[in-house]
């Protein structure tokens, strides 16, 4: 009688359990990402900007930038000449519009006062204190209540996709 089974073949059963756990597991970040439970918690794998890859390569075509300063050129030419017959001395010398154009550029350039993820957490924190207050004040009803909203959040986020 075989009452137990050979230390090589037990190893063999270790290693093909652990690897049909790990399997199904998503282990690198992009699989983390797109699994199911993770795109109704979006904030859970948010990476910060700094650590985010963005490479732009960059192409030089000599005879593209050419033409564009070219076109440029004649641009210039034109509105100058238009502006002439206009008789319109201020914005022939172009400070006003490149100042403006100066000021326009910053103006746009600066970064949000509250960027999405900030909101995101201000409101987690705001739902966690919300609902410990709640327990408290009201019992145990508030903590089935937010169980309900939790599975019409899940719910809702499954069914957008």
């Amino acid at each position: 009688m075989d009452y137990g089974t050979p230390a090589a073949e037990l190893g063999n059963v270790k290693r093909k359990v652990v690897a049909a756990v790990f399997s199904s597991f998503p282990y690198t970040t992009v699989q983390r990402k797109n699994h199911p439970v993770m795109r109704l918690f979006p904030f859970l794998t948010k990476v910060p900007k700094y650590k985010r890859f963005n490479f732009e390569p960059r192409y030089y075509d000599p005879a593209k930038e050419e033409l564009d300063l070219r076109v440029e050129r004649i641009k210039r030419e034109l509105n100058a000449e238009r502006e002439r017959k206009d008789g319109n001395p201020t914005s022939s010398g172009g400070g006003r519009t490149l100042q403006s154009g100066y000021l326009r550029s910053a103006r746009d350039t600066r970064e949000p006062v509250m960027d999405k993820a900030t909101l995101h957490r201000a409101l987690l924190v705001g739902l966690m204190g919300g609902t410990v207050w709640g327990w408290i004040e009201y019992g145990d009803t508030v903590l089935y209540i937010g169980g309900v909203a939790l599975a019409l959040y899940i719910f809702i986020r499954i069914r957008r996709g």
